[in-house]
């Protein structure tokens, strides 16, 4: 189980069983709408706003955002600025 595993069909499933393929999907499209990223703690709002139906990780059984975001790596990739309290996320499909 190495860092730098690459992501197939079985992560993608794996994601869909954990949180629907609605939701996953609506991700993917968000990530894809916000080229630059955004902050960790953003991504409820804008998941809200874009969405019209509240983003909430406690329904998926992870107590937050990052947690949540950690458990989904062909959707959101993590990015730690190391300048800031807050974790960057990005779109994996744009490097």
């Amino acid at each position: 189980n190495s860092e730098h595993q690459t992501l197939d069909d079985t992560d993608v499933q794996d994601e869909i069983d954990l949180i629907g393929q609605t939701m996953r999907d609506n991700l993917v499209q968000l990530m894809s709408e916000n080229p630059e990223g955004f902050r960790c703690f953003e991504l409820p709002s804008k998941y809200e706003k874009r969405f019209k139906t509240p983003l909430k990780p406690r329904d998926f059984g992870f107590s937050n955002v990052k947690s949540l975001v950690e458990q989904l790596p062909s959707v959101i990739k993590m990015y730690d600025p190391q300048t800031t309290e807050d974790f960057v996320l990005l779109d994996p499909k744009r490097e």
